[in-house]
């Protein structure tokens, strides 16, 4: 019986939801593409994001360098 309940209560919403959305009503192959996109989208993201780490590694030691560089100078 709580199971009927349950599955009466997904379906209202369901349709609720693709009366407030029409874009739910998109097939499941689109929705499963789309969900693919933006998974490697986020692959992309994170790949970058890692590549981009041993650069500001580099831009940081650099002005740890400028800086003690200046302030051997300057006479810290």
């Amino acid at each position: 019986m709580a199971c009927a309940k349950s599955r009466h209560a997904t379906s209202d919403l369901r349709r609720g939801l693709q009366q407030l959305d029409p874009e739910l009503r998109t097939p499941a192959s689109k929705k499963a593409n789309l969900f693919d996109a933006l998974l490697n989208g986020a692959k992309l993201t994170v790949r970058i994001l890692s590549n981009l780490e041993p650069l500001t590694d580099a831009i940081a030691a650099y002005r740890h360098f400028e800086y003690a560089d200046t302030a051997k100078y300057v006479g810290l």
